[in-house]
């Protein structure tokens, strides 16, 4: 598809839901919009995914085994009291240790995605936006690692940000497919974007290729800003 075929989309909902619409819908094309990269969303490699599963499992058989060992100390200790009703006592606890254990299982999911792009957790900060404006492009500076054509010596890779005039873009092409999605017994079609690249004049490449980059409201202001966008349909999924 060329460029100025794409605004139709923007109210396609198919493509993109009522919040993104609305946030991005009056946006000034003057300002500079700071998306936000979401490192517990990064798929990691299937050993990483192994060994965090396992342990949030134990975290919850160790913290289940806790909670009732405590309620069982505290019958004894209390035996008056709860000959009321223990099922608020669960009620509010359960939820709470479940709450505790995806929060642990949460931060160092974190923790793994940034080791596993190489970016230290002092460089965390200046990894967690993408900026976007129609003059600019402004990429994290981890995304070097995702460039066809790496630049060798010069700045160290995670230092600086990537910035890119629009001028300097030639094409974005933008993976998608389609999946099947229900909502109140009714099936619908949703389009999923598998993969970003960006692609230079001068021939460089990156390439978003993770769930932790916002692929909708990227593409949202893609076409907004008017960049060269344009769409490959790599099939149902």
């Amino acid at each position: 598809m060329i460029l100025n075929d794409l605004y139709y989309l923007l109210t396609d909902k198919r493509w993109f839901v009522d919040h993104i619409r609305k946030k991005y819908n009056g946006i000034s094309k003057s300002k500079i919009v700071q998306l936000p990269i979401t490192w517990g969303l990064k798929r990691l490699p299937l050993k990483d995914e192994v060994r965090l599963a396992t342990l949030l499992l134990i975290l919850l058989l160790i913290s289940f085994a806790m909670l009732v060992s405590t309620n069982g100390a505290l019958v004894d200790n209390f035996p008056r009291f709860f000959k009321m009703n223990r099922e608020p006592f669960y009620s509010l606890s359960v939820p709470l240790v479940i709450l505790f254990c995806l929060g642990i299982y949460y931060k160092l999911r974190v923790k793994f995605s940034l080791n596993n792009n190489g970016v230290r957790s002092s460089e965390r900060l200046r990894n967690s936006h993408i900026g976007i404006s129609v003059d600019q492009l402004v990429l994290p500076p981890f995304i070097r690692q995702f460039s066809v054509q790496k630049t060798l010596g010069g700045t160290p890779p995670f230092l600086n940000p990537i910035t890119l005039s629009s001028s300097q873009i030639s094409q974005i092409d933008v993976k998608w497919y389609q999946y099947y999605s229900s909502r109140n017994d009714y099936s619908f079609r949703q389009n999923q974007i598998d993969s970003i690249e960006i692609k230079l004049i001068d021939g460089q490449v990156y390439i978003l290729n993770s769930w932790v980059f916002p692929y909708s409201s990227l593409l949202y202001l893609f076409i907004k800003f008017n960049y060269p966008v344009s769409l490959d349909d790599i099939g149902d999924r």
